[in-house]
């Protein structure tokens, strides 16, 4: 369970009309579609993430390295997570995509000039990619 929570909170449904148009591709865009997949249950936005990025915009302020150490735990922790149950996630096809696009983000999140790119997954956006890129530029500019 532990798991699905972390999982839940590093990803986001893509904006509002995204999500439309993906189901119309798929010939779900009617009242009696199933609201059966994880982004049909995903909050907006994930609450874990904001608190991450604004604990990244004090680190920025501040440029503290108990901050630092304190943003790179979590990011570990995550990491730890997902990685235990890896099976997990790449059992389930609507998850893999996702899944390994966050795991690609965390093990190069002390790569500072390695971009990582958004991509859409069934409707799902891997968001922790974005907070880990605005940690990336803020150590950047701490490092100034």
């Amino acid at each position: 369970m532990n798991a699905l929570l972390t999982f839940s909170q590093l990803i986001e449904p893509v904006h509002y009309y995204t999500l439309h148009h993906l189901a119309f591709l798929r010939g779900d865009y009617h009242q009696q579609a199933p609201l059966n997949k994880l982004v049909d249950v995903l909050p907006v936005e994930s609450l874990a993430l904001k608190q991450f990025d604004y604990a990244v915009a004090d680190y920025q302020q501040q440029c503290d390295s108990q901050q630092l150490a304190t943003l790179q735990k979590q990011l570990l922790r995550w990491q730890q997570v997902l990685n235990d149950n890896r099976q997990l996630f790449l059992t389930i096809n609507e998850w893999q995509a996702s899944y390994l696009a966050i795991m690609t983000a965390l093990k190069n999140k002390d790569e500072l000039n390695k971009p990582q790119s958004i991509e859409i997954n069934n409707g799902m956006i891997a968001q922790v990619i974005q907070s880990i890129s605005l940690l990336k530029q803020a150590r950047l500019s701490c490092s100034h």
